[in-house]
């Protein structure tokens, strides 16, 4: 019986500690598979998860995930991934948006939609991806 109580107790906690962490924007880093550093801007409706940088034949490859925030349940949650690669100066060289798949975010905390995107040419490590979603 106790055991039972200490794992609901423990299962209410959870879900209070990921209601109320929700769309904290992880802090600007660097990548272990490509050398350069990814800010993802906040958006009220929206989370940009698990953000994969790494090199390929085709160019850099930027891929990642997109979960509603915790307290968008019911808005409509179609739009794009909006990249843009920035100087270390603060100027936007290069510009690109890719949409996500499935289109419209999956209801549910442990639910997300993916997206790809992919640069010609890999930049100089002192460059940064600033990735940031647009809804529709």
């Amino acid at each position: 019986m106790n055991d039972r109580i200490s794992v609901n107790v423990l299962g209410i906690l959870a879900l209070i500690l990921g209601a109320v962490a929700g769309c904290q924007t992880p802090p600007v880093g660097r990548t272990s598979k490509a050398a350069v550093r990814i800010e993802v801007v906040p958006s009220p409706a929206i989370c940009v998860r698990g953000v994969e940088v790494y090199e390929a034949a085709e160019g850099l490859v930027i891929r990642g995930k997109v979960r509603r925030a915790p307290d968008n349940c019911c808005d409509t949650t179609r739009g794009a991934v909006a990249i843009l690669l920035v100087s270390p100066d603060g100027t936007v060289v290069d510009a690109t948006n890719t949409s996500w798949t499935p289109r419209n975010i999956p209801k549910g905390l442990t639910r997300a939609s993916t997206f790809t995107a992919t640069l010609s040419y890999v930049p100089a490590e002192d460059f940064r991806l600033r990735i940031a979603c647009s809804p529709e």
